[in-house]
């Protein structure tokens, strides 16, 4: 494929782009958690890959975006195993490094947790709504969009230890290559700060530009970026139409293409444009999911494609299975399973990527409390046994008291959509329940 000279353009036109455009960055990488790379206090990494294993499920985190709350829901016993208040929002939630990781995209901050407890055991401000989280490398990386900056947040110290800005336009969504990066009409394969160390790049203390080697969307892909997703044949890209106000979200016909793009840099369409709009996207191995808001089908390749009728879905998660499987499904313990959150309902449906039913029936339905309110279902992360004692030798290797514990805000950070698509039209308010937000850069559905 071309490669492009990097073109300056100005910032608040960029930021309207991405604030008037699809989506903040809803894209998974991997299994949401279950497929990272951990660095343990000496810094030797590993990789650990519970989605493609046969363990049962034992727990679902999951986020309250309203309320600032996490709740723990055991599979086993089928009951809430503690509730955390994280602080004035709750959005996007991973298991990895050690912790359990939060952002607040209200407040501006990154919180971390016990994996065993829920206990909050840091808290720092990144000062702005982080529109991806991504576990990769050794670090947490979070897109920060209303900044224009990348930056890496190590997970004993939560010290920034890499840093990244653009002056094209904002970086929205994060995959684990090298480190895959894109906004709405550009994408950065940032593979040259020393990538030739064993085990891969070293982020430490790294400081660069996005003037690295750029792909322009619109002349390559003929579209803007909806989701980016990490898999075994390269980084998939979804990709719709130009932001020109001829294509509305809610169109069935809606035209979203899905690419890969391997390691080499070549751009190769997968299939035929799928009808209607996503944005979110989790991949592993030869499988994907794509889901949105605003579409009442979640995708699922396996390789074929398959359309299983959802809710109001939130980002998938490829993982473990549940216990026991679910009803009427004959292939437990082939794996990897789609976990999909149903916002509006509040539940959670859970199948084989190999048997996708035709009409899901909820496999959970989560009900942890603060007080008498019942948590909503936003974000989720799925986690076994055996991974949770993982999490928890790698966090006893550090020094758990190294990550600050910042206040939470009594004020937002300047307001950013949270999670979610948004309409073709900008706004000027977000409301939810009973929380408006005010002076907002475009309007959530």
């Amino acid at each position: 494929m071309r490669r492009h000279p990097a073109i300056l353009l100005l910032l608040a036109l960029a930021l309207v782009v991405v604030a008037c455009g699809d989506d903040d960055g809803g894209a998974t990488d991997s299994s949401a958690g279950l497929a990272s790379t951990s660095t343990a206090a000496g810094g030797a990494s590993t990789t650990t890959t519970a989605a493609a294993t046969t363990e049962s499920a034992s727990a679902v985190w999951y986020t309250d975006w309203d309320a600032g709350l996490v709740g723990r829901w055991d599979l086993a016993s089928n009951s809430c195993a503690g509730v955390t208040e994280v602080g004035l929002s709750a959005d996007q939630i991973q298991i990895g490094l050690g912790w359990v990781w939060v952002t607040d995209c209200r407040g501006g901050l990154l919180v971390r947790l016990d994996a065993a407890t829920g206990e909050v055991t840091g808290r720092i401000s990144v000062g702005a709504c982080p529109s991806t989280m991504l576990i990769a490398h050794g670090v947490v990386w979070l897109a920060l969009p209303s900044l224009s900056k990348v930056i890496a947040v190590d997970p004993e110290s939560g010290a920034v230890v890499a840093e990244g800005t653009s002056e094209l336009e904002p970086p929205v969504y994060l995959a684990a290559g090298s480190l895959d990066v894109a906004g709405s009409t550009y994408y950065w394969r940032v593979d040259e700060v020393e990538p030739n160390l064993p085990g891969g790049p070293n982020w430490q203390g790294s400081v660069w530009s996005f003037s690295l080697d750029t792909y322009v969307v619109d002349a390559d892909f003929g579209g803007q970026i909806q989701g980016l997703a990490a898999g075994s044949g390269g980084v998939s890209v979804l990709v719709g139409p130009p932001a020109d106000g001829t294509h509305n979200y809610t169109d069935p016909a809606y035209p979203t293409q899905m690419y890969t793009m391997d390691p080499q840099g070549n751009i190769v369409p997968v299939g035929a444009p799928f009808a209607g709009y996503y944005n979110y996207l989790a991949a592993f191995g030869g499988h994907y999911v794509a889901t949105s808001k605003v579409s009442p089908f979640a995708l699922v390749g396996n390789p074929g494609v398959t359309q299983v009728p959802v809710q109001m879905p939130g980002p998938p998660v490829l993982g473990p299975p549940p216990p026991g499987g679910t009803t009427g499904t004959s292939t437990s313990g082939q794996g990897p399973w789609v976990w999909i959150p149903q916002r509006g309902p509040g539940n959670i449906i859970v199948f084989p990527v190999n048997d996708p039913p035709m009409n899901p029936v909820p496999a959970f339905s989560p009900a942890c409390t603060l007080g008498d309110e019942p948590l909503a279902v936003w974000d989720i992360a799925v986690t076994t046994p055996t991974y949770t004692n993982q999490q928890q030798a790698l966090a006893s290797a550090m020094d758990s008291g190294a990550f600050p514990v910042d206040r939470i805000p009594d004020e937002p950070v300047t307001p950013t959509v949270p999670s979610g698509p948004r309409v073709p039209s900008c706004g000027l308010s977000y409301s939810s329940g009973d929380r408006v937000l005010t002076d907002l850069k475009g309007t959530a559905d």
